[in-house]
């Protein structure tokens, strides 16, 4: 007989009690009446991982440790990072955040996993027939603009960033990276007076743009655009 991969979406009931209730909390965010699923491709009865990019993933304690002190002096204690996953379901779903003052500024949830294999799946109905980086490298702008970027995506920008130069994350395509950056403590005066003289940041993303403006505004470089930052 042939062998298929075959999507499974499963719905998860309330008798699953820790896991509805993971799902519940977590939704609220997301918005009502939104159903917790469990949802993964499957093989030859074998589950497929598709969360790959969380090989290289141990320890979100040392992580978060690492980020928060590399945080500048004037955003410690201010800018959290945030994460909360759940492992008992096929591919441990999470939903990550960066917040300021306890408010978050921009969320990656495991939702936007889907939302991505549904644009490639878009894109193979089309006739498009590429490798997945291919694939990825096509849907980069759309996803770009709409912050289509799960908590494993985020996950995998904070483990290349930490063995990163303050410079070539800087000059990353990918605006995670950039984010973390331009939080360092790494970033002088010097390097922040170019960043606001070339102003190349205000053709990026809003989502992005809002930490730009929070760290110029926070070292006396610009006003903060609209948005509080105390």
């Amino acid at each position: 007989m042939p062998s298929y991969t075959r999507l499974v979406v499963r719905v998860i009931p309330k008798e699953e009690t820790e896991a509805y209730n993971w799902f519940s909390e977590v939704l609220k965010e997301t918005g009502s009446n939104i159903l917790p699923l469990d949802i993964y491709f499957e093989k030859d009865g074998q589950i497929i991982p598709i969360n790959k990019k969380m090989d290289r993933y141990k320890s979100w304690s040392g992580l978060k440790k690492q980020l928060s002190e590399g945080l500048c002096d004037e955003l410690k204690n201010r800018i959290t990072f945030f994460l909360t996953r759940y492992h008992s379901v096929h591919n441990s779903y999470g939903r990550a955040a960066i917040r300021l003052d306890g408010k978050e500024l921009v969320i990656f949830s495991w939702i936007d996993m889907y939302y991505q294999q549904y644009d490639m799946s878009e894109l193979y109905k089309s006739g498009v027939r590429k490798p997945y980086d291919e694939l990825e490298k096509l849907l980069k702008p759309k996803w770009d603009s709409n912050c289509t970027y799960s908590d494993m995506d985020f996950l995998d920008a904070a483990l290349q960033f930490r063995n990163m130069s303050v410079k070539d994350a800087l000059e990353s395509d990918n605006y995670i990276i950039k984010i973390l950056a331009i939080l360092d403590k790494r970033i002088g005066k010097r390097t922040l007076e170019k960043i606001k003289e070339r102003s190349e940041y205000t053709q990026y993303p809003a989502w992005v743009q809002q930490f730009y403006q929070l760290r110029l505004a926070t070292s006396n470089l610009q006003m903060n655009h609209g948005f509080y930052f105390g």
